[in-house]
């Protein structure tokens, strides 16, 4: 009996282990997903509200959840109160500070770092122009998160069931 309960054990820690790693890939892929909206929300503030960044930056805030509302939120404080010389650095140390270095590779977090190089400064519609060359670099690599994923979920369960049952026949 117990070897039956300690073979099951065996395996599930398995398909946990599994599971946890394409949950990695997943919060990778929800970031990217959040970091596009965000340049569309921002590309609308841009173009049609033609509000300060500050303002733009709360309002984006606003539709956004998790660690990229906060972000913004920080920005917008950091902005209104004049810590920083350029938007760019604002932006680039914010980024670099949060959780998103832990979440996405490092040229996702490049390209996310690279929206806030042209912000506040340059005419609308150069800002605007920025912001959909970033969109169309996070779509790909939004697209290539969408495919590993799909081809790691395959691999990770058939793996983690295998090296379980080996390592039940290895202890039984």
């Amino acid at each position: 009996m117990l070897k039956i309960a300690g073979s099951v054990l065996v395996v599930l820690a398995c398909m946990g282990y599994s599971s946890g790693l394409l949950t990695q890939i997943v919060r990778r892929r929800d970031m990217l997903k959040s970091c596009l909206e965000m340049t569309e929300l921002l590309s609308g503030e841009i173009r049609y509200e033609r509000v300060p960044m500050a303002e733009a930056l709360y309002r984006i805030r606003t539709r956004l959840n998790g660690v990229l509302s906060e972000l913004l939120a920080e920005i917008a404080d950091r902005l209104e109160h004049g810590e920083c010389s350029t938007m760019e650095e604002l932006w680039e140390a914010c980024f670099r500070q949060s959780e998103l270095c832990h979440i996405l590779t490092g040229e996702e977090l490049r390209e996310v770092i690279d929206v806030g190089k042209n912000l506040g400064f340059l005419d609308s519609d150069v800002q605007v122009g920025h912001l959909a060359g970033c969109r169309e670099r996070l779509n790909k690599y939004l697209e290539k998160v969408q495919t590993e994923l799909e081809e790691k979920r395959r691999l990770y369960r058939s793996l983690s069931l295998a090296a379980g049952i080996f390592v039940i026949l290895i202890l039984l």
